[in-house]
């Protein structure tokens, strides 16, 4: 039987003390808790040291609470333990006050007062339970529990955290002086308490601290009805964090509400717990404690399945109110049953390890949440929580029956029941859940590291000629070697195959349009596009048009890839392979074959293709909008401006008038093309872009040239690179190769990097290799030139994973294949676009494309990994039709140089601004430009070369190449950074490299700071004495951007919203030229907004509205502080999967993607982390790679590339290399043979 000490009656005054103790303490308590992350944040944007300061304010009641609940039982006069606690905490603070006002804090500072006043608090909250039976009537405990703890409630979480964040804004140190002395108040308040005459005596305290709290555990443990309330108060606090956790990402995603709704769902959480705090009482008093408590603990799982299962903001407040309201209930409630029941000698130890599990429980609750909703969902925590919740309920319920309670409270014995079969289900259910998570978590590890590869050891190969070595370093780069080519490229195939065959496979199903083998009917439209400009077929004429020696390398490479899949199952090729097998089942791998690697070209060439979006965009923009828009709206080349690669030689301008008074049928279908690739491609055309330069000795430091290079690429995981070498044991001219660089997983050799002799980059040209032209059809023939031709046909059979075959007929012109026959609302054309020298339609559109004429750019790779000189270089590019690219040049005899490449059309008239009409003959292409007459430079007198994807021929150049150069921003700022005093490095040009000077703000800043900008004034301020760079951390950046955004919207989404185009302003260069040319004329046409109701009409009125609408915004996203605005907090990169990782289930998604994370740059920056103003922050394209080559010692060099080698998910090399790609840093680039050993952490033997 439980010894029950009766309280005594005492005064009203004495309770009160106590109460108004616990308000004006609760106060201070509230506004250290609201100022203390924002100091912290002042003094560090490290969100782990931030982090870091909050967690030690959480720590004592699992470090230091069962210590001070055994010493609450040693120091039997808790008045005095109440006040000494407050004595002590407002000297602690005080002095931490002094030391901020003083600016001598620091974050390690922070954290340990926290930690200290934590756990003073900790033996404070022991005494003040304590204490209360003694100054209130038995049955008066609920009520004054009631409101003690709606006392603290209202100032802890409703008034002082706010309050906090205004004092913080006064002079340093002002709300901890606040805190301080709120302690002194509250030290005053129970000193006044009324001693207390006790009528037990307590037991003598043990002598050993751990014995002691060994008591308390073991008297919890073993009454029934305490041990249930503190597992369901653990368990209750595990779900409510779960859900907290996540909680603004729900606010904003699910329930599709802002910052300011998102405070209120959390104040309603506080409400809630108010008013089951207030309410407790008399819902005992009426249907008793037991009830109340089974009550509250049921509401609790319901309002969470309906708070995660609606998308209305009001239903989710109202559950989550009821939340607060359990919580409340049950907090007042439990702690009235712990003062009643535990005997006054052990309030303090069963208090400490009641709080240790209830309050431990919460930060696992936290992780729990971020996981799960990860991995299932942002409605998944709510559900999770609902489930742990109920099967609490079902284990403890018969613990709380009311007969059993008042028993217990009578001090009678309460015999133990026998189990019941609810408590069966329920420990059968839990046990069952376990099991199932730990088992689903043993084999989903094992799944993943089941791909994983063996990369040391011996491989016997059948089919080598010799041994061959691949030896990787700590990141698991390989560097191969052999002895003749054959095995150096089968040793290349079989390492392609280990890290990256899932993403090999894939690849070659979207070159050969055959995704839907794969993934099923949902990929039938993209195969279909695919399978009717023939990617593959094309692939396959190349093959025999290729030289003996690539076709050789090309199959040696195939069969080391099929000695790989050879030797392992499909569940062990890659963690997707088993994913993809629930859904399509049947799907097996086929072997490697010579086109698989060929076809990728032209899948790259696709995403580097500018000029079919670029012609159907201005044709359906002409349908609208007056010619002279259709022209601002894409400006040429400002060559006064901007710098040419080439600067001796001129591209003609284009003279084409936008429209021309026709109108002809464009098949809506036209124009979705290129968003259907660019699901499985990501995105292309406008935005891709690269940086290449090179600089001559005479401008470094080592006497010989230094070539950079970083192409832009969208992200992924793993990134579109894998690094590797390529070495011939002894060079000869049958194996000629000692290359190192940047590869394709599919395709043999190296695309850029370098040999012992020369180094190459490359950037996109952006050339006009294509042409849209409209075709009169009928029946089964065409109009050409007075002639009704037969349109060729053929039959293509695609294979549906998990559904029927889907055959369809591809119909093609003398122009090209009709991409009007690709999708199924293209069929039926109609009058959309505008294009010179066409009449009404409807039409059929044909694709004339140099990259569907085959080529030879399998021999031009081998010939460029060869080559030892310029000359040698040369013919090697002259094989290399498609992609069109520029590739900078440098050796060690100390050239430099640049050659464009790529199979360039010679039109009969037009430069293919718009769809031409097909059957004049006027358009047709009559051939192409000789390797000869492309722009190219040698050892240019500057000592430098550029490209930067800006025009590529100066003045005189009399071959029209395209008109899709981008304006030439990155390219002036590479130019000047480079033509600066004083010698380049490595190191320097890695600088150059991460440069993040926003080339549009010196055009705009100055008109922007012009206006008025009113309510926007504050934020306006950051622009001033800005340097225009772009770090993470920058305010400036962040409201610069936003301000871009929104004036983009306001300007030209009226405009556009009129044309079927469905154009976005992207916001890249492009739109940078535009505006620049707008704003010398404050009245153009385009600054009218005819749809705000703002009545925009001027520049100025335009650029108010920007300045205030972005301040608006980030004040919504990023707080009411502009200089607390970080650009890095809303310009994010993630690394995607480009199949699973974007369709996947969310634990895929979770398993395989990367981020995100905050980054620095922005479009056209030299750091060209771009980003879509039509839609977000979120970086789009990135640099894929960087790489610096050092000619004069090429052991110095450096690279890095986007993600890491492996392709496995997990993999130590999966995502190694992101770390230190988001810093900008590198990994040294061995190349010589002791180089390469010294980095050498696995072997991998290969032999016959």
């Amino acid at each position: 039987m439980v010894d029950i000490v009766e309280a005594p009656a005492v005064t009203r005054r004495s309770f009160w003390r106590l109460w108004w103790s616990a308000l004006v303490s609760g106060v201070g308590d509230g506004v250290r808790i609201g100022a203390l992350p924002l100091l912290a944040a002042a003094l560090t944007r490290e969100p782990v040291a931030v982090a870091v300061v909050t967690l030690a304010g959480g720590l004592p009641w699992l470090v230091a609470g069962p210590f001070t609940g055994a010493l609450t039982d040693r120091w039997p006069d808790r008045r005095r333990v109440l006040w000494l606690t407050d004595v002590v905490s407002a000297v602690a603070v005080g002095v931490f006050a002094v030391s901020v006002a003083a600016g001598a804090a620091s974050i390690a500072m922070l954290a340990i007062v926290n930690f200290l006043l934590g756990t003073v608090q900790t033996l404070r909250d022991n005494a003040a339970l304590a204490i209360v039976p003694d100054l209130v009537e038995r049955e008066k405990l609920e009520t004054a529990n009631s409101r003690v703890q709606a006392a603290q409630l209202i100032t802890m979480e409703l008034i002082g955290p706010p309050l906090g964040a205004v004092l913080f804004s006064l002079p340093a140190g002002t709300p901890f002086f606040a805190d301080s002395l709120s302690f002194v108040v509250s030290a005053v308040a129970v000193f006044g308490i009324a001693a207390v005459a006790r009528k037990a005596v307590a037991p003598a305290p043990r002598a050993n601290m751990l014995a002691d709290i060994g008591h308390g555990l073991s008297w919890l443990w073993r009454n029934r009805l305490l041990r249930s309330l503190c597992l369901l108060a653990g368990l209750t606090n595990l779900a409510v964090m779960t859900v907290l956790s996540i909680a603004v990402l729900y606010a904003y995603e699910v329930l599709h509400v802002g910052h300011l709704a998102y405070g209120l769902l959390l104040g309603v959480v506080a409400l809630g717990g108010l008013a089951g705090t207030l309410g407790a009482p008399a819902l005992a008093a009426r249907v008793g404690r037991g009830r109340s408590l089974q009550l509250s603990f049921a509401l609790a799982p319901v309002a969470f399945v309906v708070a995660g299962t609606t998308s209305d903001a009001l239903v989710a407040a109202i559950a989550l109110t009821a939340v607060g309201a359990a919580v409340g209930i049950t907090n007042v409630l439990g702690v009235s049953l712990r003062q009643l029941l535990v005997p006054e000698y052990l309030v303090g130890r069963v208090n400490a390890a009641y709080r240790f599990f209830a309050v431990g429980m919460g930060p696992l609750g936290a992780v729990l949440g971020g996981v799960l909703a990860q991995w299932l969902g942002l409605r998944a925590p709510f559900l999770a929580g609902a489930v742990v919740l109920l099967i609490g309920w079902l284990l403890a319920m018969n613990s709380m029956r009311e007969r059993d309670i008042r028993a217990r409270l009578a001090g009678e014995e309460v015999p133990p029941r026998r189990r019941r079969k609810l408590r069966t289900v329920a420990y059968v259910a839990l046990g069952t859940v376990i099991t199932l998570v730990v088992g689903a978590g043993g084999y989903g590890m094992w799944l993943v590291r089941d791909s994983f590869p063996d990369t040391s050891g011996e491989v016997r190969l059948s089919g080598l000629h010799g041994q061959a070595r691949i030896l990787r370093d700590g990141s698991g780069i390989p560097q191969i070697y052999a002895s003749d080519a054959h095995d150096l490229f089968l040793a290349q195939g079989y390492a392609h195959a280990q890290d990256r065959f899932w993403e090999m496979d894939v690849r070659r199903h979207i070159a050969g349009g055959r995704l839907s083998e794969m993934f099923g009917k949902s990929q039938v439209e993209t195969d279909k596009v695919v399978r009717t400009m023939g990617w593959y077929r094309v692939a396959q004429q190349e093959i025999g048009l290729l030289s003996p020696s690539t076709r050789d390398y090309l199959q040696a490479y195939s069969d080391g890839v099929n000695a790989y899949l050879g030797t392992h199952r499909v569940g062990s090729l890659g963690v997707e392979y088993p994913i993809l097998g629930l859904a399509t089942p049947d799907y097996e791998p086929q072997p490697w074959t010579p086109a698989d690697s060929v076809s990728w070209f032209k899948a790259m060439a696709w995403s580097l293709n500018y000029g079919v979006d670029d012609e159907t965009q201005r044709a359906l923009l002409a349908s609208v909008l007056p010619p002279a828009q259709v022209d601002q709206l894409y400006p040429s080349y400002d060559y006064a401006r901007f710098p040419a690669v080439v600067p001796g030689q001129a591209n003609p301008v284009s003279t084409t008038p936008a429209g021309g008074g026709s109108t002809p049928g464009l098949p809506p279908g036209v124009a979705k093309l290129r968003s259907t690739l660019n699901a499985v491609l990501g995105p292309s055309g406008e935005g891709i872009g690269s940086n290449a330069w090179v600089v001559a000795g005479s401008r470094t430091t080592t006497g010989l040239p230094i070539l950079a290079n970083d192409p832009h690429l969208p992200q992924s995981a793993p990134g579109v690179w894998y690094q590797a070498g390529l070495h011939c044991v002894q060079l000869s001219a049958s194996c000629p190769f000692d290359v190192t660089g940047f590869t394709f997983s599919g395709v043999p050799g190296v695309l850029a990097g370098h040999n012992r002799d020369i180094a190459w980059g490359f950037t996109n040209l952006g050339a006009d290799d294509s042409d849209l032209f409209l075709e009169q059809v009928t029946g089964g023939t065409y109009l050409n030139q007075g002639r009704q031709l037969p349109l060729e046909t053929r039959q293509e059979v695609i294979k549906v994973g998990g559904g029927e075959p889907v055959t369809f007929t591809v119909r093609s012109t003398v122009h090209g294949p009709l991409l009007s026959d690709a999708l199924a609302d293209a069929a039926s054309a109609g009058t959309r676009g505008r294009s010179p020298g066409a009449g009404p339609g409807p039409y059929q559109v044909a694709l004339r494309w140099s990259a569907l004429d085959p080529g030879r750019t399998m021999d031009a790779v081998f010939r460029l990994d060869a080559a030892a000189d310029w000359t040698q270089f040369r013919a090697a590019l002259e094989q290399f039709t498609a992609p069109a690219l520029n590739l900078v040049y440098a050796d060690r005899a100390g050239n430099i140089g640049y050659q464009m490449t790529g199979r360039m059309p010679v039109r009969a008239g037009g430069d293919g601004s718009y769809p031409s009409p097909g059957w004049t003959g006027t358009h047709d292409w009559t051939g192409f430009l000789g390797f000869d007459q492309l722009p190219r430079v040698l050892n240019p007198p500057q000592g430098y070369i550029v490209t930067a994807n800006n025009a590529v021929a100066g003045p005189g150049y009399p071959h029209f190449l395209g008109r899709y150069w981008e304006p030439g921003y990155r390219a002036q700022r590479i130019t000047d950074l480079v033509a600066q005093p004083g010698k380049l490095d490595v190191a320097a040009m890695q600088k150059i490299q991460l440069d993040t000077f926003n080339t549009n703000a010196p055009d705009l800043v100055p008109y922007l700071l012009r206006v008025d900008a009113g309510t926007a004034r504050q934020a306006q301020d950051l622009l001033r004495g800005w340097d225009f760079s772009q770090p993470v951390g920058s305010a400036p950046a962040a409201y610069f951007n936003a301000v871009w955004r929104n004036l983009l919207r306001l300007t030209f989404t009226d405009d556009l919203a009129k044309t079927p185009a469905k154009a976005t302003q992207s916001g890249g260069g492009r739109w940078f030229d535009i505006v620049r040319r707008m704003l010398a004329n404050p009245d153009d046409p385009l600054w009218r907004n005819t749809t705000d109701p703002r009545h925009l009409s001027t520049r100025d009125d335009v650029l108010r509205a920007a300045l205030q609408d972005a301040a608006r915004e980030l004040r919504g996203r990023l707080g009411d502080d502009p200089a607390s605005w970080h650009w890095g907090d809303l310009h994010q990169v993630t690394f995607k999967n480009q199949t699973l990782g974007t369709g996947g289930p969310a634990p895929v998604q979770w398993l395989l993607n990367e981020g995100p994370y905050s980054t620095g740059g922005s479009s056209e920056a030299v750091d060209a982390t771009s980003w879509d103003a039509g839609t977000g922050y979120d970086v789009t394209m990135a640099p894929s790679m960087r790489m610096v080559v050092d000619l004069a010692d090429l052991d110095g060099s450096r690279w890095i590339n986007q993600s890491g080698e492996s392709g496995h998910a997990t993999a130590d090399t999966y995502a190694d290399q992101t770390a230190l790609w988001l810093r900008g840093e590198t990994l040294a680039w061995p190349f010589s043979p002791a180089a390469v050993d010294k980095t050498t952490r696995r072997k991998l033997e290969l032999r016959p």
